[in-house]
């Protein structure tokens, strides 16, 4: 079993590198994406590692404060910042999925084909709705370092 202060490292850790990442996602990623007016060329190529990258952050992240929690210090705060960063599950499958299907869809498709206008428009609508998780991952970060 891993210690329960690793633990708390591990969970500070990816915590913050999610918090960052999102963060990232929000301010810089997808409005690039949105000034070249082709965001949909990028989105699936962008889909791919930030889904690899989130996943494997929100599991670790969330585990982490769980064992931490459990194992250890038994502070609520670990409670809370797992709960934030499990919060990205439901978050992606009820705002974001929707939109990740139609865009790859709409990038399968012939390029002569492509609504770029429609293509643009939900990668705008997208990004809107992944603020809710860049807030979610930036409250738990900040519970873990101030209370």
């Amino acid at each position: 079993m891993i210690s329960p202060s690793l633990a708390q490292t591990i969970a500070l850790g990816a915590n913050g590198s999610l918090a960052g990442f999102s963060l990232c996602v929000s301010l810089v990623t997808i409005p690039s994406f949105l000034q070249t007016g082709k965001a949909v060329e990028a989105f699936p190529l962008f889909y791919g590692r930030a889904a690899r990258f989130a996943i494997s952050h929100v599991t670790v992240s969330t585990a982490a404060n769980l064992i931490a929690y459990y194992y250890g210090s038994r502070d609520v705060k670990h409670l809370y910042a797992a709960a934030l960063t499990a919060a990205f599950i439901p978050l992606t499958f009820t705002l974001l999925m929707p939109i990740n299907r139609t865009l790859l869809s709409i990038a399968a498709t012939d390029d002569k084909n492509r609504n770029h206008a429609q293509a643009n428009a939900l990668v705008d609508q997208w990004s809107t709705r992944q603020w809710t998780r860049t807030i979610s991952s930036l409250v738990a970060f900040a519970v873990l370092l101030i209370f």
